[in-house]
């Protein structure tokens, strides 16, 4: 009996060390999971910490920004600028030579914002430098700087740096007032195309076409230099487009040719059919015809960018203040005063016919350059870095 007791007594022994010894792998398990866990919300925090530092050096590059950050060296391949507290960005190699701004949030991060530049150290821009409608990189100093923007964000002991590039979309390719993709006709002594800037600033040519220009009845054809026939200067226009169509506050799809009347998208002043109106507004009107004519009648009015992925036909009165893409063709004609004060640039041959009106396409750069301004930095390019800035 009493060796059966000590069997027992040793079982039991045995039983509570193994319970013992699994407690006790559970519990450093759990802690250690527990741990992992820990660090693993740590690094996740401190990865949208960074992103919250992108975000801040984007929104304060944008022209609307009231806390604006501005860049006064576009062909600097040495500039910088950084956001966040001293020590902080000393770690992305700030200096007092450079310029650094607090924060606008109590999130730790530190930001640096660069121009990129090219293994000759020469800034790299995003413009359309070889005048085709089709934004490239360049060295020129077309268009503006491509920019790097690194941001190390941290939390507890975590640490997370990434880093984007960042464009602006750059202003419509402009060669003259009025260009054209094929041969083009305009009619009238009450035509007025010019090209030099009404709104200060270089000038440009009246009219630029890759086809033949005939003109009947004397219409005055005014820039630098008037007239470029025959142009080896081929715009992309459907790039252009597509280039701009995403910023549209107003869209229109048809699958058919359609005819609109009186429409309203801003209202230019203007005090003389014959000299250049004025506008602050920036709408970016979209028409989608699949190729078809849109038909614009009655008095429209607007300000920004009209774009349309087909055919235009304005007849009857018309003012446009800034920038007018039209894949196909561009035709003003029929009663009433056409003003466009800004830029058409047409696809395809136009036609120009004031026989019974008035037509005056007025270049101004301002009211082009104003249409993509304040537009938002694009990022094209994005980089989680691992411990390294």
């Amino acid at each position: 009996m009493r060796e059966e007791k000590g069997i027992i007594l040793v079982t039991v022994l045995l039983v509570i060390l193994m319970l013992s010894v699994f407690a006790g792998a559970g519990f450093i398990l759990s802690t250690s999971e527990l741990r992992v866990a820990s660090i693993d919300r740590a690094m996740k925090r401190s990865f949208y910490i960074s992103d919250a530092g992108i975000e801040e050096a984007r929104g304060r590059m944008q022209n609307t920004s009231s806390n604006l950050i501005t860049d006064p060296s576009s062909n600097d391949p040495g500039w910088k600028m950084f956001i966040g507290s001293q020590d902080r960005v000393t770690d992305l190699g700030y200096n007092s030579s450079y310029t650094r701004y607090d924060r606008m949030s109590s999130l730790d991060y530190a930001v640096r914002v660069a121009h990129k530049v090219n293994s000759s150290n020469q800034v790299l821009y995003w413009g359309d430098s070889n005048l085709d409608g089709i934004p490239e990189v360049n060295t020129g100093g077309v268009g503006n700087p491509i920019y790097v923007i690194t941001s190390n964000g941290k939390d507890l002991n975590a640490s997370q740096t990434i880093q984007m590039e960042g464009i602006y979309i750059p202003s419509a390719t402009v060669v003259s007032a009025l260009y054209t993709g094929g041969s083009t006709s305009i009619q009238g002594s009450s035509v007025l195309i010019t090209g030099m800037n009404q709104c200060g600033g270089s000038s440009v040519a009246g009219i630029t076409s890759t086809g033949s220009i005939v003109q009947s009845v004397g219409p005055v054809i005014d820039g630098v230099p008037p007239i470029a026939q025959n142009s080896t200067i081929m715009l992309n226009v459907a790039n252009m487009i597509s280039l701009y169509k995403s910023g549209a506050n107003y869209q229109y799809n048809y699958s058919s040719g359609q005819t609109m009347t009186g429409m309203n998208w801003g209202a230019p002043l203007l005090s003389d059919p014959s000299s250049p109106s004025s506008c602050s507004d920036t709408n970016v009107v979209y028409f989608n015809m699949n190729g078809n004519e849109l038909k614009l009648t009655g008095w429209t009015t607007g300000c920004g960018t009209l774009l349309i992925d087909g055919d235009l036909q304005v007849h009857g009165g018309f003012t446009w203040n800034g920038l007018i893409l039209a894949k196909g063709s561009v035709n003003l004609m029929g009663w009433g005063e056409k003003n466009i004060t800004g830029v058409i640039i047409s696809g395809a041959g136009s036609s120009l016919n004031a026989s019974r009106g008035s037509i005056a396409i007025l270049y101004c750069g301002q009211a082009i350059s104003r249409q993509t301004q304040d537009l938002p930095m694009v990022v094209t390019k994005w980089t989680e870095l691992v411990g390294g800035s």
